[in-house]
C-alpha cells in the first residue's frame, strides 16, 4: 500500500519502531525511509482527515501504549472493538497476574531445556520470562526473527529494560550448559516456517533439543483456524519426548489482549451505542456478540453481523445494509521480493501439491509437431515405474491428439493450450486427479 499512496501514518512510538524494522526487513528501506511517521498516542490530540476526526485513548494490554480509536464522524463516533472472545465468561486479568507463572516454572524445572513461546508483539510477557530469568540465573536466547526484532525496538526505546548481559546469541547457547538459558522461541500459532515449528520437526540448524525439554506455550491458539497446526507442533514435540505444558493443563500461562464476555457487555453498557458492528471473529462468535447484547435489551435490527465484502451505510441517523463491494486476496511473496504473486501462481502451486506435474515434450522440426519420440515425465502425479501402462497410453493419447491437431491451421500456443487442456481431461478420466499438464515443443 505505501508503495501505491504516499500518506502519512499515524501510531504510537513502539509500534513505529515495528513498522520501520519490518520495512527494512522486507526489503524495504526506501519506505521506511519516506514514509511520514506521526506520533499518536493517547493525550496527543486529534487527528483530522476530511470530514473525520480521529482521538486514541488507552486501552489494556500485553503491548504497551495499545490504545484504542474514537473515530469522530457526522453520523456520530465510532469505537473499535472486537468480539474474538465474546465465548470466553468473565473479566480479562491483568498481565500481572502472570508475575509468579515463570519463576515457579524455572523454580521446579531447574536444569532442564525450556522452551517458553509467546506472541512476537507480547513485550510485556517477554519482559516477565527476563525478570524471571535474571532472578534464576539463566540467560535468555531470543529464538526468531520477530522475537528477535520486537525485542530490538522495545529495548530501542526503553521499554525492555535489561543489560546485554542478559542475553546470548542462538549460535552461541548450543555451547552453554542447557540449564543455564532459556529460549524464548517464536510460533506459538505453529506456523511450519516458525523457529519453534522447525525445532519440533528437528529442522533448525542452531538448536539442538536435549532429553526431556520443556515446550511452554504462554498463548492460545486464538485466531480462528490455526488450533490445528498448534496440535500437530505440540504433537511432535511430545513424540520426542519433551513435556509440552499450555494453558488447558495449567493456569496462568496466558493473559488474552481480547476483551472477555464480561469486559464487552460492560463497554456496551458504559458507552450505549446506537448500533453495533461486531467484527475480528468468526460467524459462530458474531452470532454469539449479538446473543449476548440481546441479555442487555438490544434489539437484533441493531446489530449488523457482516461477511466479508458487506457494507454498512449510515444516513440521517439510520443505519443499514448496503450491497456487497468485490473482494480478493492478495498474496504477498514474503520470502522474497515482497512483491504481489499473481492469484494464477497460487493456483498452481495449489495444483502441484495436490496432484503433482504431468511434463509432455514433443520434437518439432521447420514448426511442425512430430509424433515420434514424444517424451513424458512427471512428478508427484503416479509412481512411473508401477503405472508403466498409464505412461504408454499417455504417450498414444498425445501421439492421436498431435495428428488431430497437424490438420487444423493452429498457432503454436492455440496448439499448446488446446494439448495441455485435452491431456488434462485424459487424465482425469483414467486417474480422476489433474496434474498440472505441461506440453514444450524441442526443436531437433
Amino acid at each position: 500500500m505505501l508503495n501505491q499512496l504516499d500518506v502519512p501514518i499515524f501510531t504510537s512510538k513502539l509500534v513505529q519502531g515495528f513498522l520501520k524494522e519490518r520495512l527494512n526487513d522486507k526489503g524495504f528501506k526506501h519506505l521506511a525511509e519516506r514514509t511520514r511517521f506521526t506520533l499518536l498516542e493517547p493525550g496527543t490530540g486529534t487527528v483530522t482527515a476530511g470530514a473525520f476526526k480521529v482521538t486514541a485513548f488507552g486501552v489494556n494490554h500485553s503491548v504497551p501504549s495499545t490504545m484504542g480509536l474514537a473515530i469522530d464522524t457526522p453520523e456520530g463516533v465510532v469505537l473499535h472493538m472486537d468480539c474474538l472472545n465474546v465465548l470466553t465468561e468473565g473479566y480479562s486479568k491483568s498481565e500481572s497476574s502472570l508475575s509468579n507463572t515463570f519463576t515457579d516454572l524455572f523454580e521446579s524445572n531447574p536444569e532442564r531445556q525450556m522452551f517458553i513461546t509467546t506472541i512476537s508483539s507480547n513485550i510485556s510477557r517477554m519482559s516477565q520470562i527476563m525478570t524471571a530469568a535474571l532472578k534464576h540465573g539463566r540467560k535468555v536466547v531470543l529464538s526468531g526473527r520477530s522475537i528477535e526484532q520486537s525485542v530490538k525496538v522495545a529495548r530501542g526505546l526503553g521499554v525492555i529494560k535489561f543489560h546485554d548481559d542478559l542475553f546470548v546469541e542462538e549460535k552461541e547457547a548450543g555451547r552453554l550448559p542447557q540449564g543455564d538459558v532459556v529460549y524464548i522461541i517464536a510460533g506459538c500459532y505453529g506456523q511450519p516456517g516458525s523457529s519453534l515449528g522447525r525445532l519440533s520437526r528437528g529442522e533448525h540448524k542452531e538448536i539442538v533439543l536435549e532429553k526431556d525439554p520443556i515446550v511452554i506455550f504462554s498463548a492460545d491458539p486464538n485466531p480462528p483456524g490455526v488450533d490445528v497446526a498448534v496440535e500437530r507442533v505440540m504433537s511432535a514435540f511430545t513424540l520426542f519426548g519433551a513435556e509440552v505444558v499450555y494453558s488447558r493443563i495449567q493456569d496462568n500461562l496466558h493473559v488474552s489482549g481480547h476483551g472477555t464476555k464480561g469486559d464487552l457487555m460492560t463497554i456496551a453498557s458504559v458507552v450505549k451505542p446506537k448500533f453495533f458492528i461486531p467484527i475480528g471473529g468468526t460467524i459462530t462468535r458474531m452470532r454469539a456478540y449479538t446473543n449476548m447484547l440481546g441479555e442487555l435489551g438490544v434489539s437484533k435490527d441493531r446489530v449488523f453481523e457482516c461477511l466479508e465484502g458487506d457494507t454498512v451505510e449510515f444516513s440521517s441517523g439510520r443505519a443499514r445494509k448496503s450491497g456487497r463491494l468485490a473482494t480478493v486476496p492478495v498474496y504477498i511473496d514474503t520470502a522474497g521480493s515482497g512483491s504481489t504473486i499473481n492469484p494464477v501462481v497460487i493456483k498452481d502451486r495449489d495444483q502441484l501439491s495436490s496432484d503433482g506435474v504431468f511434463v509432455v515434450v514433443i520434437p518439432s522440426k521447420d514448426g511442425n509437431l512430430l509424433k515420434d519420440n514424444v517424451e513424458v515425465v512427471t512428478r508427484g502425479f503416479i509412481y512411473v515405474k508401477a503405472s508403466q501402462e498409464l505412461m504408454d497410453k499417455s504417450r498414444k493419447f498425445v501421439t492421436k491428439t498431435i495428428e488431430k491437431l497437424a490438420e487444423k491451421p493452429l498457432e503454436w500456443p492455440a496448439k499448446k493450450k488446446r494439448l495441455e487442456s485435452e491431456i488434462q481431461d485424459f487424465l482425469f478420466k483414467e486417474t480422476r486427479s489433474s496434474p498440472l499438464v505441461i506440453v514444450h515443443a524441442l526443436s531437433v
